[in-house]
Parts: C-alpha cells; structure tokens; sequence
C-alpha cells in the first residue's frame, strides 16, 4: 500500500468513526439501545489496527419497538433518510457532512430465513461500555460467529470473492468453540446454509476453524447434498436474471420454505424457457 493509499484508509476511517459516534449519540439520548453489526464491531474485536479493517457504511440493530424512535432520533441529528428497504427490514441514513450511510437494522434476516431474531440477539449479548463512544450491546461471540458466516455466504451471490478473512479472526480472537458454533448454527435454523458457507470458507487458505465447524455438524446426507449443490451451482447462476436466487432459496431454515420457494423458482424457470422460445421461434 503506497502512501495514498495509506491517507485515505485513515481518513475514511476517521470519517466513518464520527459517524458512528453521531448516530450513537442520537439513538443514546433517545433512550434506544444500539447492537452495533459487521465492520464497526469487527475493527474493534478481530483486529490489532481497526483501520485495517475497511468499512462501507455503520450498521446498527435496534428492537422492532424502538425503529420509530431510532428513525425520528437520527432525522433529529441531521441524518437524512435514504430509502426504506422493501419487506421492512432496514432502512437507510446519510450523514450530514461525511456522506456515509447508516443502515439501521431491525433483523438481521427476513423471519422466514433464520431464527436469528433481534431479540434474541439482545438477550445474548454482553454490555459495552468501552468500546464505543456510549454504552452498546455487544452480539455475543456465537452470534457474531454466525453472523460473519451467514453474510460472507450471501454475499457470494452477488460477487465472485466474498470477504472471508473476517471469520478465522473472530474464531481465534473470540476464542469460538466449534462444537458450540456447530450446536448454535443448528438450532437457529442455519444448518443448511452454515454447509454452504463452511465450504465456501474452505476454498480459502486459514480456515482450519472452518473445517472443524464443519465437522462437528456431523453428516446429514440431505442438507449437505443441498449445499454441495448451492456450491456448484452459484457460479452458473449468479448473473442469470431468473435463476440467480435458486439454490439461496435452497439453504432456508424449513423445509417447508424449500418446498415453496422452489415451487416458485420453478415457474419463474418455466416463464423464462417460454419467452425464450418464443424469442427463439420465427413469426409466420
């Protein structure tokens, strides 16, 4: 990294840092508590310099209950909304004077991924009052774990080379257990999708932990074949307008969602293969 470089990692650390600590401020005088996500809790537990650690834009969870609040105390602070996300799971905040956004969260997934709730969330994590610039709900290591996992694993659908390197980090700095990874995996509904990502991590050098995740899920011939098959599939798929989304469908927590949305995927499928022979047949 030359010293260019170098300048502008520090400075849009800096910038990202103050708007942390506005909209924590904010959503602190207006009485809501604040669970940090991703970059902003990663810099600060899995890395010796958290400038190393490169972030887009702040993301925060809060409790369905506190997302009106959350939302006037931000555009109190002078945050300006940027677009309320469809199905109602996060929307979207500009800061003022740096002009980075703040994605303020409700849920981590749609309810009929996971069971990874906000709730449940709070009620595992740890309060920190170091950390950052007020008190904070810190995601308990199991969660982050998960978390980490599950978003390098979707993030695979829409680019070639997912960050990967955050989940060894927080194996080793958080000491994870991978018996205790694998049980927690499995009884939020992530067994599948865990497969998936597991093996997405391995393609990867460092990810012994990974490996031992893996194998303390044990066998399980349907879900890992759904998996191998989310695996081999992605490449072909990712750019296709219809078919993209098929084999994420496939990881959901119930079978009952596999059923469903592969039902659907199935006449988007069959629509797609219509127009294009249609496309394909010469008028008379």
């Amino acid at each position: 990294m030359n010293r260019r470089e170098q300048i502008a990692r520090v400075a849009h650390h800096a910038a990202t840092e103050a708007v942390l600590r506005d909209a924590l401020i904010a959503l602190r005088d207006a009485g809501v508590e604040v669970m940090p996500l991703k970059g902003v809790l990663l810099r600060r537990v899995a890395y010796d310099d958290p400038a190393e650690r490169t972030v887009g834009d702040i993301d925060l969870l809060v409790r369905g209950r506190d997302v009106r609040a959350a939302h006037e105390a931000l555009e109190a602070a002078g945050f300006a909304p940027m677009f309320l996300e469809f199905g109602e799971r996060q929307r979207c905040f500009r800061h003022p004077r740096h002009k980075v956004l703040v994605d303020l969260h409700w849920q981590l997934f749609y309810p009929d991924y996971f069971d990874l709730d906000a709730e449940g969330l709070f009620a595992r994590a740890t309060r920190d009052v170091a950390g950052f610039a007020t008190p904070v709900a810190r995601m308990c290591p199991l969660d982050l774990y998960a978390h980490v996992l599950l978003h390098a694993g979707f993030a695979s659908w829409s680019v070639e080379s997912p960050r990967l390197d955050d989940l060894p980090r927080v194996a080793e700095r958080l000491a994870v257990d991978p018996a205790a990874a694998a049980a927690h995996l499995r009884a939020h509904g992530m067994d599948r999708v865990a497969r998936y990502a597991l093996r997405l991590a391995l393609r990867s050098p460092g990810q012994g932990h990974a490996g031992r995740v893996l194998a303390a899920l044990g066998e399980d011939r349907r879900a890992d074949l759904v998996a191998a098959a989310a695996l081999a599939l992605m490449p072909r798929l990712r750019a296709h307008p219809y078919l993209a989304y098929a084999p994420r469908r496939m990881l959901y927590r119930s079978g009952e969602e596999v059923v469903a949305n592969a039902a659907i995927l199935s006449a988007r499928a069959a629509r797609w293969v219509v127009r294009r022979v249609g496309l394909a047949t010469p008028p008379r």
